[in-house]
């Protein structure tokens, strides 16, 4: 049945034209921040002619929850010459222990657990689980071995899903590393257990929480939890180091904790923006970054990598993804964006 012409060419009222005319103003000017911002700073000029050479990804910053840079660079699929787009998501590797975090930290403020709570008041079999505490798991302090290479293939690779059985007996059968507390050593097996603890306080999934307690209310519309890279809408393409696509069909549903989550530059700096959630930042590292105190976190997940960074002082939030597996940008490029947004640090 033919269209009217009211359903082809639907009419808005006016108070609607006006809204959408700003909505793509405000657009504009958010793509053009990059180039005004690389117009009058030639540091910036040079390390972005640097990076369309070299980089794939998307980088973006603000400063008091302003937008000030926005920049796309490289192929989003190199096999159908598609570009990448801010608008395109990432995998974002372990970043996601940052949302992980700032659901214990909400849930301690709520009384509904303690940070100083060992392990094993949730878990049972965890090697010095009646000493290793939520806080310990949280900051990487636990003492615990991490997963191997082969636990890697296993949890990412299997033919048939993980129980939650099965990845504590991976955990359970390792002797640990060192003494709880005694030291930081970058730990995937811990955030797998405060993943779970998580799903049994909250009686939800992990992915249920994420949405419910994190992404719903901080408007994080483009940040989720898909087991498959094939379920995930303009999901810019990985690659390996050589610009080649991985066959491989990785399941990350079992990683969930530690690495699962995918998002977008933008949504990132928002996450960055809104840290109330966990206000000392914990298991972020903290010190100094590009010259300047800063709580960041890296994330590197098969074919993708990514950076987000926090600069309190100045209230700076900086996030690089890319769709090249452990291939950021070289630190003095890295440093040349922060330093030309934020100004040098003397």
């Amino acid at each position: 049945m033919p269209l009217k012409q009211s359903d082809r060419f639907p009419v808005y009222p006016t108070g609607a034209v006006i809204h959408l005319i700003v909505l793509l103003l405000v657009t504009l000017l958010m793509l053009q921040a990059g180039f005004a911002a690389t117009a009058t700073n030639p540091d910036l000029s040079a390390a972005e002619s640097r990076l369309d050479e070299s980089f794939n990804g998307v980088i973006e910053a603000s400063k008091a929850q302003d937008r000030i840079y926005q920049r796309a660079f490289g192929m989003a699929d190199f096999a159908a010459q598609q570009p990448n787009t801010p608008q395109m998501r990432f995998r974002i590797g372990s970043i996601t222990k940052t949302f992980t975090a700032a659901i214990v930290v909400q849930l301690a403020e709520a009384g509904d657990l303690s940070l100083d709570d060992p392990v094993g008041k949730f878990i049972t079999g965890i090697p010095n689980g009646d000493r290793i505490t939520l806080f310990d798991l949280v900051e990487h302090r636990s003492g615990l071995r991490d997963f191997s290479q082969d636990d890697w293939k296993v949890l990412l690779l299997s033919e048939s899903p993980l129980t939650r059985s099965d990845i504590l007996q991976r955990i359970a059968d390792k002797k640990p590393r060192r003494e709880p507390g005694e030291k930081f050593e970058y730990n995937n097996a811990g955030y797998l257990l405060l993943g779970f603890v998580v799903e049994d306080v909250t009686q939800k999934s992990l992915a249920s929480a994420f949405e419910v307690m994190l992404l719903e209310p901080l408007g994080l519309a483009d940040t989720g939890v898909k087991a498959r890279d094939g379920e995930i809408e303009n999901l810019s393409t990985g690659h390996d180091r050589k610009l080649r696509e991985d066959p491989a069909d990785y399941d990350y549903s079992t990683i969930l904790a530690a690495g699962g989550l995918y998002s977008t530059a933008s949504d990132l700096l928002r996450w960055c923006e809104q840290q109330s959630v966990n206000p000392e930042r914990l298991g972020w590292r903290r010190g100094e970054r590009f010259g300047r105190e800063a709580a960041w976190h890296p994330g590197n997940i098969n074919d993708y990598s990514a950076l987000l960074v926090q600069f309190p002082e100045v209230e700076g939030c900086y996030a690089v993804v890319s769709n090249v597996g452990r291939s950021r940008p070289p630190k003095d490029m890295l440093r040349t964006i922060p330093d030309a947004l934020f100004g040098k640090e003397e």
